[in-house]
């Protein structure tokens, strides 16, 4: 039995659509910091991540739930309208049509940050496997170009290990 959010209640579509909402803006918001700082992420993986399913099918699925409600229940904070603009401001920060996968690039010198702790990832020098947090970048942890899979996979860990959501940033 799967769930149909299009078969829910008008309270319940409208909350899942404000939620959806807020994805999107979240996602708006940080890649124009990033773009502010000259910052290179993996936006590919950042909107796999923070989007229902990725970019294409989150904003296939809010244009699903605006076109649920009869004319009567129609939120008055959102419409196509917004929705298209919203689908173009972020296409326009990734730079390329969210129909295609997105470039992924790379710097040297990586990093894992969290930007909601204000903290870097750090690896102990004398253990070997014994990682803490730090608000020094200089003790940040660095990943070459070759470590990139174990970057984000120690990212991977520390969100399932509940120690915050780090991205890789590159300097």
């Amino acid at each position: 039995m799967t769930f149909d959010i299009l078969q829910q209640s008008v309270r319940c579509r409208t909350d899942f659509l404000s939620s959806m909402i807020e994805d999107v803006s979240f996602c708006i918001r940080t890649l124009e910091n990033e773009m502010d700082y000259g910052r290179v992420i993996d936006i590919g993986y950042f909107l796999d991540r923070f989007l229902l399913d990725g970019a294409n099918a989150h904003f296939s699925k809010m244009r699903e739930l605006v076109l649920s409600f009869s004319e009567e229940e129609q939120p008055d904070f959102y419409s196509l309208e917004k929705l298209e603009n919203d689908r173009m401001t972020l296409e326009e920060l990734a730079t390329k049509s969210l129909s295609y996968p997105f470039t992924i690039k790379f710097s040297r010198n990586n990093i894992l940050f969290d930007s909601e702790q204000g903290k870097y990832l750090a690896k102990s020098k004398e253990i070997e496997p014994d990682y803490y947090l730090t608000n020094d970048k200089h003790l940040a942890y660095r990943f070459s170009e070759n470590e990139i899979d174990l970057a984000w996979y120690t990212a991977y860990k520390c969100a399932w290990l509940e120690l915050g959501q780090f991205f890789v940033y590159g300097e």
